[in-house]
C-alpha cells in the first residue's frame, strides 16, 4: 500500500444512529487501532473495545475501512480513533527462494507508519514539555515522602536555583486570581473564611473546581463532600461547586428543582404572608394545583403597592403580614406566559354561580401586571364550565393589553344566568378566543335583546390589531356585535381578523357591526352564522356591517336564516371571497337577501344551497346593489337545489339606478337571473355592455370608443351604440339597423 498522509487520529460523534464512520487514514491491522470514548460532560476518556462498542469493516490498507457504533450514545461524546502501529516484523525471507514482495512491502508500510506515529509523539511533546535552556540539565524532583503532607510549596532555591521543598509559610497570600484562591484540600476549604469565595478545591484528590459559599436556603439536606460542602463557620450554608445545581438527583430532577421543592409550604394565603422572604414559598391552597391556586412565590424587595391594590384576591402579588401595602416588597408567584383564572378563585365546575368575579380580578391584575412590566398579558381560561352573573370585560379596573384565552370550544364553557352581555373585548395588539359562551336555549321569538354574547370595543376603547378566533356562541339575541358608540371617544374596530367564530340560534344577527366612524379593515375568516332557533325554524339574521371602510369575508356561511343574510352600507370595499348560503330564505317582498350599498364589491365564489324563494307574487332579489354601489363585480356562481315558491319572480343579481355598474364576467349567473330595473345600460355580461331600452347610455361616465349593445333589437332596430366623444354620459352614434 502507499502511505501518503501524516494523519494517524481523528475524532467524531457516533451518537444514537450507528452510522458507518469513514477512518481517515489507512493502517495495517484493526488491532493496531485505538478507540477511546470521551464523555462530554465530565470529560472522562475510557479506551473501547472492538467487537463490543465497535466494529471495524472495510479494507486499512487501502484507507477505505468504517468504523461503527454497536450502541447508543450521548449526542455530543466523542469516538477519538488512534493508530498504533505494533513494532513488530514478522515477515520471512527464506534463502535461495524468490523475495516475497508482498511481504517487504508490508514492513516497508509498517516502517513509514510507526515513522510517522513517532515523530508526531515527538512533536506533541516538544509542544508541551518543560523546556530549559541550552547548556543546563534537570534536576530531579524531590521524593515523594518530602512532597508529602501538605503546606508545601515546590520552588526554586534562591541561592542555586535548583528546585526545592519549602514550608508554605514562607509566602504570603497573593492576589486573588480569576476562580479565587485556592483551598488544596477539603479540610481547607470547610476551614476557609465563607467570604473568601469563590475557591479553588480539589476534595477527591483530582480535579480542581471552583466553589461558591450560598446560604439563599437552607442546605443541610444536600451536605456531601462533593457538591455541597458544609463550612466550619456553622449554617445551613454550603459551599457549592460550580454547576452543581444542574446535577441529576436519584429522583430525575435536577438539585435545583429538589432546592424549589424544599422551599417553605404555605397552606393558605395569610399562612403566607407570614413567612421568612430569604427562601421561596409555595401555596397550598387549593390542591391539587389543576383546580386550585396553588403555586411558588418568592419576595421581591421593591415598592409593589399597585401590584397589591390591584390584585386584593392575592392571585399574583401577596403582601406581607408586616406591610400589607406592599411598598416594602411582597410575595409574587412565579409564573411565565398567560395568567390563570383560578389563581383568583375560579373554580370550573359549574358549582359557582359567580365566576365572573374571579376571571375579572384576574383581569384586573393583568391589566395592572401590563401597566407594571411594560408587556401585554393574557388571561386564561382552563377547560370547565364557569357560570357568571355579570359581564366579563377586558377593561375591567383601567386600560391594558389584556387577552382573554380559553382551552377550546366547547372545553372552557362560559354560561350566562341571565340576560346579559357575558363578554366585552377591548384591547389592542392581542390574540383571543377558545372558549364558547352558551345561554340557556329558549325560542328565538322569546330571548331578550339584552342577551349578547361577545361585545367588541367601548366607548373608550377600541379593538384594534387584534385577532380574536375559535368562539362559539348558543341562544344570544346577537352572537358578536360591535354597537354603535356614537359619542364616545373609541369604540370602534381597526385591522382585526375574526377566525373560525360560530353564532348559533342567534335570534337577531349572529354578526352585528354598526360601527361610528373610524372602524376599518376587518377580516372575517371561516365564520359562520347558524340562524335555527331551538325548534328548528329559521328565524335568525346572518351578518350586518356600517361605517366600516374595508371588509372581507373568507371561507364564511350562513345557514337558516329569513330574508337577511348580509346587509352591508356606508363603506369603501367589500369583498366576498367563498361563501356559502344554506337553507335560507326570501318570504318578503321588500325584502334583500344580500344588501351592498358601498362603493366597490367584488363577489367571488357564492353558493346557493337549497334555498328558498317565495315572496308570494313578487321578485325575490338575493343579491343587491344600492345606490352607492358604484363598481360591482360578480363570478363564480353557484346554486343547488333551490325552490322558487308559486308566482315568484327569482333574481340572483338585482341594482339600483344608472350610477350602478354590474360586473359578470364569466356568465356564471343566468342573464335572465338579472333584474335592471331599467338600467341595462351599465350591466357588463360576459364582457359585453348591454341595454334593454332601445336606448344609449344617459347617464355615467364613459369613454370614447365604448360599446353598448342592444340585449334584445327588434327588426329593424338598432344593435347597438358606440361612443364618439368622451364624456358623461358622451355622445353615442347607433350601429347600422337590423335587417327586417
Amino acid at each position: 500500500m502507499a502511505v501518503e498522509t501524516l494523519i494517524r487520529e481523528f475524532s467524531y460523534k457516533p451518537g444514537a444512529a450507528k452510522a458507518p464512520e469513514a477512518i481517515r487514514f489507512a493502517f495495517l491491522d484493526p488491532a493496531d487501532l485505538i478507540v477511546t470514548h470521551i464523555a462530554a460532560d465530565t470529560g472522562t476518556a475510557n479506551v473501547l473495545s472492538a467487537g463490543l462498542h465497535y466494529v471495524i469493516a472495510g479494507n486499512g490498507r487501502t484507507a477505505s475501512a468504517t468504523i461503527a457504533a454497536t450502541g447508543t450514545w450521548p449526542a455530543n461524546d466523542l469516538f477519538r480513533v488512534v493508530r498504533s502501529t505494533g513494532l513488530k516484523q514478522p515477515a520471512k525471507i527464506p534463502p535461495g527462494q524468490p523475495l516475497p514482495s508482498a511481504d517487504i512491502e508490508r514492513e516497508l508500510d509498517r516502517s513509514a507508519l510507526t515513522a510517522q506515529e513517532r515523530q508526531a509523539d515527538h512533536d506533541r511533546l516538544n509542544a508541551v514539555a518543560l523546556k530549559l535552556p541550552d547548556g543546563e540539565v534537570a534536576e530531579p524532583l524531590p521524593k515523594a515522602s518530602e512532597r508529602a503532607g501538605g503546606g508545601k510549596v515546590l520552588a526554586p532555591d534562591p541561592v542555586t536555583g535548583g528546585m526545592k521543598i519549602l514550608p508554605a509559610s514562607m509566602f504570603g497570600k497573593g492576589e486573588r486570581g480569576p476562580n479565587g484562591y485556592s483551598a488544596a484540600t477539603l479540610e481547607q476549604l470547610k476551614a476557609a473564611p465563607v467570604t473568601d469565595g469563590p475557591l479553588m478545591c480539589a476534595p477527591d484528590g483530582q480535579k480542581a473546581s471552583v466553589y461558591n459559599y450560598r446560604n439563599d436556603r437552607d442546605y443541610t439536606g444536600l451536605w456531601d463532600n462533593e457538591n455541597y460542602i458544609a463550612s466550619d463557620s456553622g449554617g445551613t450554608g454550603a459551599w457549592v461547586k460550580q454547576g452543581a445545581d444542574s446535577i441529576r438527583a436519584g429522583n430525575g430532577e435536577t438539585v435545583q428543582e429538589s432546592l424549589d421543592r424544599k422551599a417553605n409550604p404555605a397552606g393558605t394565603r395569610t399562612a403566607l404572608s407570614t413567612l421568612p422572604t430569604t427562601a421561596p414559598a409555595i401555596l397550598t391552597e387549593g390542591v391539587p394545583a389543576a383546580s386550585g391556586r396553588f403555586g411558588t412565590f418568592i419576595f421581591r424587595y421593591a415598592d409593589l403597592s399597585s401590584l397589591v391594590t390591584a390584585d386584593p384576591d392575592q392571585g399574583i402579588c401577596i403582601a406581607p403580614s408586616s406591610d400589607t401595602t406592599g411598598a416594602s416588597g411582597a410575595w409574587v408567584r412565579v409564573f411565565d406566559g398567560e395568567i390563570n383564572a383560578k389563581w383568583f378563585g375560579a373554580v370550573g365546575t359549574g358549582a359557582i354561580t359567580n365566576e365572573d368575579i374571579a376571571i375579572n380580578a384576574a383581569i384586573k391584575a393583568a391589566i395592572a401586571y401590563s401597566s407594571y412590566s411594560s408587556v401585554g398579558m393574557a388571561v386564561r381560561i382552563p377547560a370547565g364550565s364557569y357560570k357568571i352573573v355579570s359581564t366579563i370585560d377586558t377593561t375591567a379596573g383601567g386600560t391594558g393589553q389584556v387577552a382573554l384565552r380559553g382551552d377550546g370550544e366547547f372545553a372552557t364553557r362560559i354560561f350566562p344566568q341571565s340576560d346579559i352581555t357575558a363578554i366585552k373585548m377591548a384591547s389592542s395588539y392581542i390574540r383571543c378566543g377558545g372558549f364558547s359562551v352558551e345561554f340557556s336555549p329558549a325560542a328565538a321569538a322569546s330571548i331578550a335583546s339584552t342577551r349578547l354574547a361577545v361585545v367588541f370595543a367601548s366607548s373608550s376603547n377600541q379593538l384594534a390589531y387584534a385577532e380574536v378566533s375559535h368562539i362559539s356562541t348558543l341562544y344570544a339575541y346577537r352572537g358578536f356585535t360591535l354597537p354603535n358608540y356614537t359619542g364616545g371617544t373609541m369604540g370602534n374596530t381597526y385591522l382585526t381578523t375574526l377566525r373560525k367564530l360560530s353564532s348559533i340560534a342567534s335570534a337577531d344577527y349572529g354578526f352585528y357591526f354598526d360601527s361610528k366612524n373610524g372602524s376599518t379593515t376587518l377580516r372575517m375568516e371561516q365564520c359562520y352564522a347558524k340562524c335555527f332557533d331551538m325548534v328548528g325554524s329559521a328565524y335568525g339574521k346572518g351578518y350586518y356591517f356600517n361605517n366600516i371602510n374595508d371588509i372581507m369575508l373568507e371561507g364564511c356561511a350562513v345557514d337558516g336564516s329569513i330574508d337577511s343574510w348580509i346587509f352591508a352600507q356606508n363603506y369603501n370595499t367589500f369583498i366576498v371571497n367563498g361563501f356559502a348560503v344554506e337553507s335560507c330564505k326570501i318570504v318578503s317582498s321588500v325584502a334583500t337577501a344580500m344588501y351592498f350599498n358601498g362603493s366597490s364589491n367584488k363577489i367571488d365564489g357564492l353558493k346557493f344551497i337549497g334555498c328558498t324563494f317565495d315572496v308570494k307574487s313578487g321578485n325575490a332579489r338575493a343579491l343587491f346593489f344600492a345606490g352607492n354601489a358604484q363598481r360591482n363585480t360578480v363570478r363564480g356562481f353557484s346554486e343547488q337545489a333551490s325552490t322558487v315558491g308559486s308566482g315568484t319572480t327569482k333574481y340572483v343579481i338585482a341594482f339600483a339606478n344608472a350610477a350602478t355598474w354590474v360586473y359578470v364576467p364569466d356568465e356564471s349567473v343566468p342573464y335572465t337571473s338579472i333584474l335592471d330595473n331599467g338600467f341595462y345600460s351599465q350591466l357588463t355580461y360576459g364582457g359585453v355592455r348591454y341595454s334593454r331600452t332601445n336606448n344609449a347610455p344617459t347617464a355615467g361616465a364613459n369613454l370614447q370608443g365604448a360599446v353598448v349593445m342592444n340585449r334584445e333589437p327588434s327588426a329593424g332596430g338598432s344593435p347597438g351604440w358606440v361612443c364618439v366623444t368622451a364624456g358623461t354620459p358622451g355622445t353615442w352614434k347607433e350601429m347600422p339597423n337590423v335587417a327586417a
